[in-house]
């Protein structure tokens, strides 16, 4: 009788140990799980919420160089600054940090390119034998005698602003 049932019990043994070997393997291996909170959905619609497209002018590169055009051509750096006569002061050798605008006075947060240290300046002051004369959107505007010198926003061109 012992034959008999030999055959099913070895099936059911090796099914056993089937499912005991892939449950020591979902213990051993570590999962990547699906983050536990999804996108919030639209007010009561049951929608995700829609991207907010960028203003027109921040895809700039990208229609200057179409990406697959024959006509594609590398970007190329703006010129460099025309050289200041050597009668002036040379420009501040500075990087705009920051602007502070409070009620009616405008100053500037400038990082020196040697130092860690940062300087204030307003409009109407002196640096370096340059007077700040405006700070709007575009950057600093820097005079000294009949030269001018802009200081611009670090990567404004490249984000589209």
């Amino acid at each position: 009788m012992t034959g008999r049932f030999a055959g099913p019990v070895a099936w059911r043994g090796a099914l056993a140990l089937v499912a005991v070997a892939a449950f020591a393997i979902e213990l051993a291996v570590p999962w990547e799980h699906a983050p536990s909170g999804a996108p919030p959905a639209a007010t009561g619609t049951g929608e995700l919420p829609r991207a907010v497209p960028l203003p027109s002018g921040a895809y700039g590169a990208i229609t200057e160089h179409p990406l697959f055009q024959p006509s594609r051509a590398p970007w190329v750096a703006p010129p460099s600054p025309p050289a200041v006569p050597s009668g002036a002061p040379a420009p501040p050798n500075y990087t705009l940090a920051g602007v502070v605008v409070s009620g009616t006075a405008r100053s500037a947060l400038l990082r020196p390119a040697n130092a860690p240290t940062t300087v204030l300046v307003s409009e109407g002051q002196s640096l370096d034998g340059w007077t700040l004369r405006r700070i709007d959107t575009t950057g600093l505007h820097f005079a000294t005698g009949d030269q001018t010198f802009d200081l611009g926003f670090p990567n404004a061109g490249q984000s589209g602003q």
